[in-house]
């Protein structure tokens, strides 16, 4: 059973264009051959297919694609999008009820989304050859996922994840969990991601494939099932990004038995200066593989995963600690980088306080629930 994941799609700028003139083939190109030979092809539809104009309130962009986007997921052979992710709810209820209507009307399956919490988290069951595959579309709390009975998508939740993972399990030759989560513009998992995948692993998931970050990272064969920790983007246009953003990889997970599971990563290039997709080349891929190499001996080291991680935030540091300053004016941030008023206005007491609201779950989702309450 071939089973092949990509990352993040948004059918968005330059690949709407080619949507609106029916170029499909120039968007997948040499790609095309590697989703239409797969006996499932699987990709992350990460805007709504909608064309309401009311946005939800968030922080972050806001994603939309025309509904005639769906043509072109049919055109590349993706039978299956995964629609737990941080955008899908962009548009709201009705932008998501949009999605899935179009969805439905072009047979094109979908998993990790729904009109309450119960559907978004039943699994899409597969099957091949007398083998049941059963998958999962989780994402991490954001703004898209739904608690109780409304429409979103399939919430992280350690306790719920277990119990749905644990339940396909008894009636699945296999189980499939893909995460929309970690932190972006970062090559590798947290120390908390790579504890999170491999519970998953033990408790019955057979592969665990994760996007959202926008940078390919590397993988580990934990108790001989793969985990990859993420796929970088698929087809996703943004005419500002550079770098990493344009490249990403494909995963081809070939389910033969419990103990025998096989993946390969297929190295790509997308909507650099040119529109699309395409295989890397020969040389490309060699260089690909290095860094993921590198990548991996990093991830299977616990204390240099750690140390890169702590770095990572270091970098953040001053982006995370704007966003819980007291102000949000302009002219106030400015004058803060100019040094005329304090960086932060911690105390040492107030840190502390912090900490803890922040570390404590109780305090943590009494905290949630107030400045939900208030929105």
């Amino acid at each position: 059973m071939d089973v092949v994941v990509t990352g993040d799609f948004a059918p968005i700028y330059r690949t709407a264009s080619l949507i609106k003139i029916k170029n499909y083939k120039l968007i997948y190109n040499d790609v095309l051959p590697v989703l239409k030979s797969a006996d499932l092809a699987i990709s992350n539809l990460e805007t709504p297919l909608t064309l309401s104009d009311t946005k939800i309130e968030k922080t972050g962009s806001v994603l939309k694609a025309l509904p005639e986007s769906v043509e072109a997921i049919k055109y590349g052979g993706i039978s299956l999008v995964t629609l737990a992710n941080n955008h899908i709810f962009d548009y709201g209820e009705v932008g998501l009820k949009d999605t899935i209507d179009v969805l439905e009307a072009n047979q094109i399956a979908y998993v990790g989304a729904g009109d309450c919490n119960k559907k978004a988290r039943k699994p899409y069951v597969f099957e091949k050859n007398n083998k049941k595959l059963s998958i999962f579309s989780i994402a991490e709390n954001e703004w898209s996922t739904t608690l109780g009975n409304r429409y979103g998508a399939n919430p992280l939740n350690e306790i719920e994840n277990y119990y749905d993972i644990v339940t396909a399990k008894k009636t699945s030759d296999f189980v499939l969990v893909i995460v929309h989560g970690g932190l972006e513009y970062y090559h590798l998992p947290s120390p908390r991601i790579k504890k999170l995948f491999r519970f998953f692993i033990d408790v019955g998931a057979d592969a665990v494939i994760s996007h959202h970050t926008h940078y390919y990272s590397g993988y580990e064969i934990y108790k001989n099932k793969p985990i990859v920790y993420g796929l970088g983007n698929f087809i996703f246009d943004l005419p500002d990004e550079i770098g990493d953003w344009h490249k990403g990889i494909i995963a081809k997970i070939d389910f033969k038995g419990s103990n025998d599971i096989s993946l390969e990563l297929i190295p790509i290039l997308q909507n650099d200066e040119k529109a699309g997709v395409r295989l890397a080349n020969m040389e490309q891929a060699k260089l690909f593989m290095q860094e993921i190499e590198r990548i991996n001996s990093i991830i299977v080291d616990d204390i240099k995963l750690e140390n890169e991680y702590l770095n990572q935030l270091h970098k953040l540091e001053k982006q995370y600690i704007a966003y819980i300053q007291p102000y949000s004016n302009k002219n106030l941030y400015r004058l803060r980088k100019l040094r005329l008023i304090p960086y932060d206005f911690w105390t040492k007491r107030k840190r502390l306080f912090l900490i803890n609201i922040v570390r404590c779950e109780a305090h943590r989702e009494a905290l949630l629930r107030i400045l939900e309450a208030k929105k």
